[in-house]
C-alpha cells in the first residue's frame, strides 16, 4: 500500500505548478514536523528543473506560516538552498535535552543555549559540509548521530 501511495503522490505532484508544487513538496517531506512528531526537517531547494529555490524565495514563508512551522536558512549556494523547517518548542526541548547537551557541547554549542544562538552555530558549521550534529536537530537519538 505504501508504494501505491507514493506513486499516486508522484503522479499528482507532476501535475502541480508553482506555489502548489512547493506546498506539496514541503507537506510530504516535512510531514512529521508539520504534525509535531519530529522537531525539524532539512530540505534542499535547487535552481534546476522547476527551480524550487526560486519558488521557496517567493512562497516559502507563506507556506510555513500556513503549516504553523518556522524555518531557518542554513546554507545558500549558487545552485540552491538548504532550509531547516521546524517547530520551535519541540526543537528547543530536543536540543536542550539532557541526553543531547554533552554531545552538542563537544561540538561547540553551549549548554542550555537559546535556540536562535544554536541555529547560528549550526549554520556556521554548514559552510564546509553537512555537520553530524544536524541529526540532533532533526530528532535523531544522540546514539545514532
Amino acid at each position: 500500500m505504501e508504494k501505491e501511495l507514493k506513486l499516486k503522490f508522484a503522479e499528482t505532484l507532476c501535475k502541480l505548478e508553482g506555489k502548489e508544487y512547493l506546498e506539496a513538496m514541503i507537506a510530504f517531506a516535512a510531514a512529521p514536523t508539520i504534525q509535531g512528531r519530529k522537531p525539524a526537517a532539512l530540505m534542499s531547494f535547487t535552481s534546476y528543473g522547476r527551480n524550487t529555490a526560486l519558488l521557496w524565495k517567493l512562497y516559502g514563508s507563506e507556506i510555513c506560516e500556513r503549516f504553523q512551522v518556522e524555518f531557518y536558512l542554513l546554507k545558500k549556494e549558487k545552485d540552491g538552498l538548504k532550509v531547516l523547517i521546524y517547530r520551535r518548542r519541540l526543537l528547543e526541548w530536543y536540543v536542550n535535552h539532557i541526553r543531547n547537551q554533552p554531545f552538542l557541547n563537544r561540538m561547540g554549542y553551549g549548554f542550555g543555549g537559546l535556540l536562535d544562538h544554536n541555529l547560528v552555530i549550526l549554520k556556521r558549521r554548514f559552510t564546509e559540509l553537512c555537520p553530524h550534529e544536524v541529526g540532533i536537530f532533526l530528532g535523531m537519538p544522540v546514539e545514532d548521530v
